[in-house]
């Protein structure tokens, strides 16, 4: 069994939604907390936590808003396999609570694209861009270092790469029931008032002998 130092806290695997209070009684000391395969909704609690390096809350149920407070002691941070689904939101959180962030991973978030086709290759270096143009301290994000080209692009078109979401409407009932009052579709007919259509059927004759003669007989000469 490893020894963990006493400057960390290792609460892994209880499917637990809150940190006991026998570990924020001594917050204070603790630089590194890795609460992993837990059911955290949030990092409210970690206000307790002023002094903290590194944070690994991989595998729990965080969303939007984190509920994160201001650490700027926090340097790496590790949120993969949640359920983060608003990159913008996420970011305007984090680069205001985490100004001193160095390594950032959101794997398997549904903000964080993931390499399936080739296509998505642009996806993934817009992503990036964008994210570093929000938090230009990243050395590290995702599965690898920042590169300077990268960070070079997020420059120059980061700003331009902000992920727009779709605006849902909500429609109310009466609203709902004024435009189907407003319809008019086309009455339905019984089965007794169906009326037979008619029309005129186009033809060419296409033979050896005259069109006038198609119809006279033998007995009509």
């Amino acid at each position: 069994m490893a020894i963990v130092p006493k400057n960390c806290i290792l609460y892994v695997g209880k499917n637990s939604e809150k940190l006991p209070s026998k570990y924020l009684q001594k917050s204070l000391n603790i630089v590194k907390l890795d609460i992993s395969n837990n059911a955290f909704k949030d990092l409210s609690f970690l206000f307790a936590f002023t002094n903290l390096q590194e944070l690994v809350a991989d595998n729990n149920r965080l969303r939007i808003p984190l509920k994160i407070p201001r650490l700027d002691s926090l340097r790496t941070i590790c949120l993969n396999k949640n359920n983060l689904d608003d990159l913008n939101a996420f970011l305007d959180e984090i680069a205001d609570k985490l100004s001193g962030l160095t390594y950032l991973s959101l794997l398997g978030n549904p903000i964080c694209p993931t390499l399936q086709r080739e296509s998505e290759d642009d996806d993934i270096l817009r992503y990036r861009c964008y994210v570093l143009y929000k938090l230009p301290s990243l050395k590290f994000l995702d599965s690898s270092p920042v590169k300077i080209t990268e960070l070079q692009r997020s420059h120059t078109h980061g700003e331009f790469y902000r992920i727009a979401r779709p605006v849902i409407v909500q429609v109310k009932d009466s609203e709902e029931e004024l435009l189907k009052s407003k319809l008019t579709p086309l009455p339905m007919l019984k089965t007794s008032e169906k009326k037979t259509s008619f029309g005129k059927c186009k033809y060419m004759y296409k033979g050896k002998h005259s069109e006038g003669n198609r119809f006279i007989r033998n007995a009509d000469l």
